[in-house]
């Protein structure tokens, strides 16, 4: 009987201006459409926009897309933008949250072995990236969530903190 269930994960499709990211939704804390003042903060690293004001919180924002070695997406100053809230893995209690900027609203999907297979051609060689796939024929990307996350903690540990 065990053999007759399909464990299918509730996901998210979450796109970017080239690709698409995959997590699944325990993983996303809120999707919102936003005209909120992004705290903009000077670092080395491209992907780190700033602090995006979110339910009384400052929350770190990034841009996957400049983390793969594109542009940030979309262009600074675009009037309201959509952002996916992503619950921190770790442990930390000081570090709940951290945001993506996306470039559409992201799609729900159900994924199980029969919708998502290895994507055998590529290699990933960006550790912003876990795994390569196809979702039912869409290539995406699984995010390494945790080393985004480790990396922003040492982004504003190193360069932000006074």
């Amino acid at each position: 009987m065990a053999d007759m269930m399909v464990r299918q994960i509730h996901s998210l499709l979450i796109p970017l201006a080239q690709d698409f990211l995959l997590l699944p939704n325990a993983a996303v804390a809120e999707v919102v459409h936003s005209t909120a003042s992004i705290e903009q903060i000077e670092t080395s690293k491209l992907w780190f926009i700033g602090l995006l004001p979110w339910r009384k919180l400052s929350v770190p924002l990034i841009s996957y897309d400049a983390a793969l070695g594109g542009q940030q997406y979309p262009p600074q100053g675009r009037g309201k933008q959509k952002y996916a809230i992503i619950k921190a893995v770790g442990n930390d209690p000081e570090f709940k949250f951290f945001a993506l900027i996306t470039a559409g609203i992201p799609q729900l999907t159900k994924i199980d072995k029969a919708t998502i297979s290895p994507m055998p051609d590529r290699v990933e060689d960006n550790p912003f990236i876990s795994k390569f796939v196809f979702v039912k024929d869409l290539p995406a990307m699984i995010p390494d969530l945790e080393y985004a996350e480790r990396s922003i903690k040492e982004l504003l540990i190193m360069e932000v903190s006074p």
